[in-house]
């Protein structure tokens, strides 16, 4: 649990392709469901759903939020792995083409074998 919160809630340190993948792609698969959820019952508008759907959003709110959060400090790791600073995170800012090939950038470019300033080779999430 430790390791978790630390990869979430931390900015130091370097992360893999592979534990990137591995927090990136789970999160987002389980972050759609409450989301899909919350969109269908908000198509059928039939008053008795409006608890129900009132609930399944602010569950997705709240995981959303978490994931956010966590997502900006798993990619900031992987760009220090990659020996970059974390404010290329703005890109994310540019329309469609930012956030796409910041995630082709994070997502399939080789760890930097060198030392970085966040770490030497090898060492992943400290």
């Amino acid at each position: 649990m430790k390791k978790l919160y630390d990869l979430m809630f931390s900015l130091n340190g370097r992360v893999s392709r592979t534990t990137f993948w591995l927090y990136y792609i789970p999160a987002f698969v389980v972050g759609a469901v409450p989301v899909a959820l919350d969109i269908s019952t908000f198509t059928i508008m039939h008053p008795e759903f409006k608890s129900a759907e009132l609930a399944i959003f602010g569950i997705a709110a709240v995981f959303l939020l978490l994931w956010g959060i966590g997502n900006i400090a798993v990619s900031v790791k992987r760009l220090h792995d990659l020996n970059r600073s974390g404010q290329l995170l703005i890109l994310h800012f540019v329309p469609l083409f930012g956030t796409l090939g910041l995630l082709f950038y994070l997502g399939f470019f080789p760890s930097y074998q060198g030392y970085t300033r966040h770490g030497p080779p090898g060492v992943r999430n400290r």
